[in-house]
């Protein structure tokens, strides 16, 4: 009976990590700027959805800073500013760095630090005007207030609520709410085959129960 359970466990593992849940995503802010050493600062690109937060480096000269609307900062984090290249090894005059981080309504304004010295300033409220228009880059994630779940809103956030995101790849690839979704027919094979592997488990380990019951008997 033990070499049964050990069986049923180390064939229970494959199936288990297969089907575990994805890595858990949170909603994140994301900024591209073009730093140059000159400290000159262009903020080229800001968007919401949900993601995973970077890993900041713990020592840097360059610092981000976001406040909310009563000015108080609500978001302190080092930034990967590097002018260097490694290969070949040699110094650059500008570089391209991405920053994320966990994203929350109310981020009002946001500044760029070299060595405490403030280098850069930018408004990023246009992220919730809250005017009951869902224009970019609002989507409903930064603004539910003016965008909803299934609206266009140049972000599929495959929630299940009865609407065909029309963000999803044409509104089929990857929300579950649409007909046809692969990724719907997908799961349902998963769970059918999840509910066929234990049925056959649980007939074989009864096969093997009852041969070694026939077994023992006729040895007796």
């Amino acid at each position: 009976m033990k070499i049964t359970l050990v069986v049923m466990v180390l064939l229970l593992l494959p199936i288990a990590s297969f089907m575990a849940p994805a890595a858990y995503a949170e909603e994140i802010i994301e900024f591209d700027f073009l730093i140059t050493k000159n400290d000159t600062v262009s903020l080229y690109n800001t968007r919401v959805f949900e993601g995973k937060r970077d890993t900041i480096p713990d020592i840097s000269d360059y610092e981000l800073t976001i406040y909310d609307t009563r000015g108080y900062a609500v978001v302190e984090t080092a930034m990967p500013v590097y002018f260097v290249i490694l290969d070949p090894l040699e110094e650059i005059p500008e570089t391209l760095t991405t920053l994320r981080v966990p994203y929350q309504e109310g981020y009002h304004q946001l500044g760029v630090y070299h060595q405490g010295k403030r280098i850069y300033e930018e408004n990023i409220s246009f992220l919730c005007q809250a005017d009951g228009v869902c224009t970019s880059p609002e989507n409903v994630i930064s603004c539910p207030a003016d965008c909803f779940s299934g609206a266009k809103d140049g972000l599929c956030d495959r929630l299940k609520d009865s609407i065909c995101d029309p963000d999803c790849l044409a509104g089929k690839a990857s929300d579950s709410d649409c007909n046809g979704n692969p990724n719907r027919l997908m799961d349902q094979t998963l769970v059918l085959g999840g509910i066929i592997f234990f049925v056959i488990l649980i007939v074989t380990i009864g096969i093997m129960l009852y041969v070694k019951k026939i077994l023992q008997h006729k040895h007796k």
